[in-house]
């Protein structure tokens, strides 16, 4: 994203307001170094927001386990998938 220069990382900014939780975080670290304080004020909001992430983390856990029974399905063997939340 660097090499695409500070206009493009500011175009990022409309992400702020998509309804994915992850879509505005990822948005969030692409324009902290060129929208610093509206990166910061996202941060903060994100932070204050506990329940949303919790149903964010449960909706990929199901994703996971989704994928895991296709992937059983197709190969007829299983595959291993972890992740860990840090706070």
């Amino acid at each position: 994203m660097k090499n695409r220069g500070v206009e493009a990382r500011l175009c990022l900014l409309k992400l702020y307001e998509h309804p994915n939780m992850q879509v505005k975080l990822q948005a969030t670290r692409a324009t902290l170094a060129v929208a610093p304080k509206e990166a910061r004020q996202m941060i903060e909001l994100i932070a204050k927001s506990p329940c949303e992430v919790i149903d964010h983390v449960k909706l990929a856990k199901e994703a996971l386990a989704e994928g895991r029974a296709y992937y059983r399905a197709q190969k007829g063997n299983d595959v291993i998938v972890e992740f860990e939340i840090v706070d």
